[in-house]
């Protein structure tokens, strides 16, 4: 919402001078009621393409695409992007175009990305056809720069695990003009090249934007991992301290250190569901039952 406010007041008071007349906000705003109307009102429509459940009873003046709102759109696991890339492809339909066909690699990365649940017969074939063709130069780059973990193969798991963690932490940590660049190189807008000395040297190289990005991917991952480690180590320093036996402890923060909370849970619930971390029990029960095991025999120490 605050992004959105602060959004609202530029576009106003810029609107004498570049004289728009259409905002189209993707993976948001279907609550911002407030912020349309002030858009609605000052003459620039608002189109919103969004996949968040709807909290305010009140109806948007905005024209809103969100399978969450919507009773004919049936795939309720699409994210953001994937809701975007639909309205796009009416567009496609109806001025007999095929711009929608050039980004369903991204599509499929923003699916993975967000957690969509991939048992969705619609989010699972953007998924897979969209990662058996990846067209886009920013997104390959990031597979080939992942060699060593990924082996040249995307799939969901090598994605939300080699590709994914190094967007989120760019995105956490780059200033807003690096994530101009980085919406610039997803673009295919290249034309920039950049000097970079390397450590020990004297003369700066050249780079491409893409090298460019992944260099500071690799350094913003980096230094998110030392701060995680070093937050870990105090606040692990404090439980000791307080000799806490408490299974719960809840924790004072702003509201933009929760969201990145959460999206690290995310991740590490991601991860527990990946490797079947919540079937252990029943994986080991039916082991057991099958060699025999059972009752108090599962309880003997081996």
């Amino acid at each position: 919402p605050y992004i959105v406010r602060t959004m609202v007041s530029t576009m106003i008071n810029k609107k004498t001078q570049n004289d728009t007349k259409l905002i189209i906000c993707p993976d948001s705003s279907t609550n911002d009621i407030d912020e349309c109307q002030q858009l609605i009102e000052s003459g620039i429509e608002v189109i919103i393409a969004d996949h968040h459940a709807k909290s305010d009873n009140r109806e948007s003046p905005a024209i809103v695409l969100n399978n969450q709102t919507s009773n004919r759109y049936y795939n309720k696991h699409a994210c953001g992007a994937h809701i975007t890339w639909d309205f796009i492809r009416a567009l496609d339909d109806y001025y007999w175009t095929d711009y929608s066909d050039s980004c369903l690699d991204l599509v499929a990365l923003a699916n993975i990305s967000d957690n969509m649940n991939i048992t969705s017969i619609s989010t699972r074939a953007t998924i897979n056809i969209g990662l058996s063709d990846i067209k886009n130069k920013m997104f390959n780059s990031i597979i080939e720069s992942q060699e060593f973990s990924m082996k040249g193969i995307a799939t969901p798991h090598t994605v939300s695990f080699s590709v994914t963690p190094l967007i989120n932490a760019f995105l956490r940590l780059a200033t807003y003009e690096e994530r101009q660049l980085l919406m610039r190189a997803f673009c295919g807008i290249d034309d920039e090249v950049f000097e970079y000395t390397k450590r020990g040297e004297v003369f700066p190289i050249e780079e491409n934007i893409y090298d460019h990005i992944i260099r500071l991917f690799k350094s913003y991952k980096g230094k998110q991992d030392r701060q995680k480690e070093k937050g870990f180590k105090a606040l692990q320093e404090k439980i000791e301290a307080q000799c806490s036996h408490d299974k719960v402890i809840m924790c004072d923060c702003t509201e933009e250190r929760m969201n990145e909370l959460m999206e690290e849970v995310g991740e590490i619930q991601s991860m527990l569901d990946s490797c079947g971390f919540y079937e252990l029990d029943s994986k080991i029960e039916e082991v057991a039952n099958g060699m025999g095991i059972k009752g108090e025999m599962l309880e003997r120490d081996v």
